[in-house]
């Protein structure tokens, strides 16, 4: 009876040896795979950026291009409304001069 207990353990031994190898090979596979797995991820995820990076170089180039366009834009219409507002004064203080003079009869 004693014999049949101690044979018993030891084939359960062997089983939970043979479980625990097993598992260990798991493991290292599954190991394996984590390093492949993360590697294509930082792979995907640099050629992302690069992406993300390109594109945004490209669009901050092109909102350069477009300020310094209406920038442009801007200074020539300010200019023409400068010289048009400049004109409008000069016109209305000879007018009012000339009135002036005419009322203190000085024309």
């Amino acid at each position: 009876m004693f014999e049949m207990r101690v044979t018993r353990l030891e084939s359960d031994m062997d089983n939970v040896k043979s479980n625990i190898s097993d598992i260990k090979t798991d493991l290292r596979e599954i190991r394996k795979d984590l390093v492949r797995e993360t590697t294509l991820l930082k792979e995907d995820l640099v050629r992302e950026t690069t992406g993300l990076r390109q594109d945004m170089v490209r669009e901050t180039t092109s909102l350069r291009e477009d300020l310094i366009r209406e920038t442009t834009s801007l200074r020539k219409e300010a200019r023409a409304d400068f010289r048009l507002l400049f004109s409008a004064i000069i016109f209305v203080s000879l007018g009012l001069a000339s009135l002036i003079a005419k009322t203190f009869n000085w024309l």
